[in-house]
């Protein structure tokens, strides 16, 4: 009993540590598209704010929307499953 109850606890570190794998790389992609996008505004140097200028903006802003949301549910569901193992860990 003791043996499938560790073998559980190591599943589901191992279902953790795939989660964070998936976070960090969707981080990192979430990172390089964000340096993408402030080059452009660095190569659009005008010193009047244009209209695309500001197009640019509401879709950098609606970006980082989606992407904190995301980051959040990633979070939640992370720690959702931090929160099974512990008590799973209680049950024990």
């Amino acid at each position: 009993m003791l043996r499938s109850h560790l073998q559980n606890l190591l599943e589901q570190k191992s279902t953790q540590l795939q989660t964070l794998g998936t976070m960090g790389q969707e981080i990192l992609k979430q990172q390089q598209e964000l340096e993408e996008r402030i080059r452009d505004f660095e190569e659009d140097d005008d010193e009047e704010v244009g209209q695309g200028t500001k197009t640019k903006l509401k879709e950098l802003d609606d970006a980082m929307r989606m992407w904190e949301s995301q980051n959040e549910d990633m979070m939640r569901e992370l720690g959702g499953k931090v929160c099974d193992s512990t008590g799973d860990s209680q049950t024990g």
